[in-house]
């Protein structure tokens, strides 16, 4: 099966009915566990990159059914690198990572076919990348809260 006829399966009214439920939405509410897990702000401060770890709570809204789910996220934080991305700009890259696995059947999305055909737990990796053009060095680290508050 190429990728386009996946594609329009999984959006089709037997799978995830896009039509009718066109967005899958994760609203964030907190975070626990916070830790830091490479380098001291002071070094993050001399361009250092840093990340941290932590467990997002939020509730995920799939297929017309709303549920509450902890993920666990890294955040790395890669200071004065966004050149290598984006040529003429200077500035820091933030990213919030996570994968985690949530079943289908949770969420009412079945296709007609059994397990055995079609597993039920779906694996999900997340990407979110924030931009930080650099303006004033002192606000790098405030930049890092801010994006995790």
């Amino acid at each position: 099966m190429t990728a386009d006829r996946m594609t329009s399966q999984l959006h089709s009214d037997r799978w995830l009915d896009a039509e009718r439920y066109s967005e899958i939405r994760f609203r964030f509410s907190s975070l626990r566990n916070f830790k830091q897990q490479a380098a001291s702000v002071e070094a993050i401060r001399a361009g250092a990159a840093g990340a941290w770890s932590a467990d997002a709570e939020g509730e995920l809204s799939l297929h017309g059914v709303t549920r509450s789910i902890v993920v666990p996220v890294t955040v790395p934080w890669f200071p004065g690198k966004l050149q290598s991305r984006v040529a003429n700009l200077e500035g820091d890259l933030l990213v919030v990572r996570s994968d985690f696995s949530i079943r289908r059947s949770d969420f009412r999305v079945d296709g007609d076919l059994p397990e055995a055909i079609v597993s039920d737990r779906i694996d999900l990796r997340v990407r979110i990348v924030r931009v930080e053009r650099k303006t004033d060095e002192s606000t790098a680290y405030a930049t890092v809260r801010e994006a995790l508050n």
